[in-house]
């Protein structure tokens, strides 16, 4: 909600240039990529670990760019299709451990279920984000009204709810909400829909797949994280995926 009203200048400066529509169009943003699929997420950590979320929400990768396929109705480049595909599939190798024990436990559907709606709601937001620029709508402005009302959403869900606003006295947690807030938030959000702005939402949204994996990178340097055979495999199959879905290929 911090994030929301972060940015004052550009809420008053861009307000009078947007229509009504304008803002139906970053209130869809607002309620897909700023508050409904994190709670869907949320829901998903009670039944699943987070490798397996991970995983699953690579998926936007690929539905982005069924996505934009039906929004601009053409079909995707195929190494775009097949790369999208690669990545997911390398993610699953990745993962392959944590998925065999995934199978034993209980309510796992239920999880399932909820990981992907919110991958669905999520992508629909880089879909959304991207007709806001082709309406030369400024990328900062839209997220900062698409943050607040996805921060009002979020905030008449949580009063639904009954939840108590409690804000500890500890140092360490005020140092890792404002780390959240300006990087985590604002900085990442920036890059990401200037990323859709300029590759498109079925590129960007690769940053799913690599995530993880970057993640896990920093967890052997940090937490002792030991690589296996599954790990070097899926990483080479997400690299070739990745590969596949930058380089430009000759039509002929």
């Amino acid at each position: 909600m911090i994030c929301s009203v972060l940015m004052p200048l550009n809420l008053s400066m861009h307000y009078l240039k947007m229509s009504f529509k304008n803002h139906l169009w970053i209130f869809g943003m607002g309620v897909s990529m700023f508050s409904t699929h994190f709670l869907f997420v949320y829901e998903a950590t009670n039944y699943l670990v987070s490798g397996i979320i991970a995983v699953i929400f690579s998926g936007v990768s690929f539905l982005s760019v069924a996505y934009t396929a039906i929004y601009q109705r053409k079909l995707p480049k195929w190494n775009v299709l097949l790369g999208s595909i690669l990545g997911t599939a390398g993610l699953g190798i990745f993962f392959a451990d944590e998925m065999t024990t995934l199978a034993e436990k209980a309510d796992t559907l239920t999880g399932v279920i909820l990981c992907l709606i919110a991958t669905a709601i999520f992508t629909f937001g880089g879909i959304i984000s991207k007709h806001n620029q082709k309406e030369n709508l400024s990328i900062t402005a839209s997220m900062a009204w698409g943050m607040t009302y996805g921060s009002i959403i979020m905030l008449i869900y949580a009063l639904y709810k009954g939840t108590a606003f409690n804000f500890p006295q500890e140092t360490d947690f005020w140092l890792s909400l404002w780390y959240l807030i300006i990087f985590g938030s604002l900085v990442a959000y920036l890059c990401y829909l200037q990323l859709i702005k300029n590759i498109g939402a079925e590129l960007a949204s690769y940053i799913t797949v690599l995530t993880p994996i970057v993640a896990l990178f920093i967890s052997s340097h940090m937490e002792g994280y030991i690589w296996s055979i599954n790990d070097l495999i899926g990483l080479m199959v997400v690299i070739s995926g990745n590969i596949l879905v930058i380089k430009k290929f000759d039509r002929s």
